[in-house]
């Protein structure tokens, strides 16, 4: 309806045509969802052009029966065609930050991985598509041999950094923990570590290791240096607690428990 007391999209009560409708926005992004289109098309100038017809009044997020949030839908695609191009790597770029809304947002952490999947299949040597697939199959999806083989690319890569290439050889460290080839496990970590020794990211996945080993005050010190920098990553926040339980420390690991429940209450900490 185009009724003035009517609450609708603004653009579309100003021109009737199906691109200014909410429906156009959310079949848009539904295809990509479902495969249909690309990754990477929410980085392109036609979903760039349509999510300009959007300013978020969020008036179709209020009549939708189904609450679906098209206006952060379209926010969503702003952002990922302004970092696409600043990025100067289009697909990939696209295809790591819709793989991200994917496991953030909606939560789906098969899509996000199959995502990345296509993304790596149409660009083979781009390390942090590597990167980002690897981390979902062996961190998330408990898949190593699959994290394996998306990783091969991304290690040593010359385009990455010292950072990104010690994260590669961590996750190459997990998936040897899955293997249970510890030996092998320890050495990717030590690789690691002397690509980048501070890094909060390194020691996070060296703590895991050393707490399969049952070396807790080692795992106690990673995850303490892990959770200093990176004090929103729950992963840490759960690694410190174990590892203190682990030592017998039972009232400082209660106090991190609650310290972290007190600035993430909604995390389950």
């Amino acid at each position: 309806t185009r009724e003035a007391e009517s609450r609708m999209c603004p653009f579309f009560h100003a021109e009737v045509a199906e691109e200014r409708s909410p429906r156009a926005k959310a079949n848009a992004i539904r295809a990509i969802v479902d495969g249909r289109l690309a990754a990477h098309e929410l980085a392109s100038g036609e979903m760039q052009r349509l999510s300009k017809l959007c300013f978020n009044c969020k008036q179709c997020q209020i009549e939708c029966p189904t609450g679906v949030d098209i206006p952060h839908l379209m926010l969503e695609a702003k952002a990922q065609y302004v970092a696409a191009l600043g990025a100067g790597q289009t697909h990939g770029r696209a295809a790591v930050l819709f793989a991200s809304f994917l496991t953030n947002q909606v939560k789906d952490h098969a899509l996000a991985a199959l995502t990345l999947e296509k993304a790596q299949a149409e660009d083979k040597t781009n390390p942090i598509l590597a990167l980002e697939l690897a981390s979902l199959r062996v961190g998330v999806l408990a898949q190593p041999e699959k994290a394996e083989e998306a990783l091969t690319p991304a290690l040593d890569h010359p385009d990455l950094s010292a950072e990104e290439n010690a994260r590669a050889h961590s996750l190459l460290g997990m998936v040897r923990i899955f293997q249970k080839k510890l030996p092998e496990a320890e050495a990717e970590f030590k690789k690691a570590t002397q690509l980048a020794p501070n890094s909060g990211t390194v020691k996070g996945f060296y703590g895991g290791y050393l707490l399969k080993r049952r070396e807790y005050a080692a795992a106690e010190s990673a995850f303490s240096e892990a959770w200093k920098q990176h004090p929103e990553n729950l992963a840490n926040i759960e690694g410190l607690i174990n590892a203190m339980v682990g030592t017998g420390n039972i009232l400082t690991a209660t106090k991190v428990f609650k310290d972290a429940e007190s600035k993430l209450p909604a995390s389950g900490a």
